[in-house]
């Protein structure tokens, strides 16, 4: 990143850490670390589990992000 951000909002599935596709499968895990990572360095940072898949509601989860990112 070109410049340190105050906040991070990080948006998974549910279902991603289910699948049989092995890069899928730790999708979940690697992006909570990268959350504890960014939280530790002092960023806030949320990780919200949706339901579904990254596939699912997309939209309605983007404008979640920003939204949070905003407020």
């Amino acid at each position: 990143m070109k410049k340190r951000p105050e906040r991070i909002y990080f948006s998974l599935g549910d279902k991603e850490a289910r699948t049989s596709n092995r890069y899928m499968k730790g999708v979940e895990a690697e992006t909570r670390r990268l959350s504890d990572f960014y939280s530790a360095s002092g960023i806030s940072t949320k990780t919200e589990l949706n339901p579904g898949n990254h596939f699912q509601n997309h939209i309605e989860r983007t404008v979640k992000g920003i939204q949070w990112i905003l407020g």
